[in-house]
């Protein structure tokens, strides 16, 4: 089994809150997933995402990448040069 919540919850999280204080002031879209948890029958994911807000450039493959990452059956790909 893999349990990393509490590291999560330790030292990522507080990373994470001033990832999204910059990216909300700077209008920087954003989404990260993290596996915290598998191997006893519950996993635990921890997703967070920022965009689609006014002023942030558009980003249409965020919410085909938040439907990948939450479960969707949908089939998604990305190619970035």
């Amino acid at each position: 089994m893999i349990d990393k919540e509490a590291v999560y919850d330790e030292k990522i999280s507080p990373i994470v809150q001033q990832i999204i204080d910059i990216c909300k002031v700077e209008n920087i879209p954003f989404v990260m997933d993290f596996g915290l948890r598998d191997g006893d029958g519950e996993n635990v994911y921890c997703l967070t995402a920022v965009y689609g807000q006014p002023g942030m450039m558009e980003t249409p493959t965020f919410q085909r990448a938040i439907k990948v990452l939450t479960g969707d059956p949908e089939f998604f790909s990305v190619m970035v040069d």
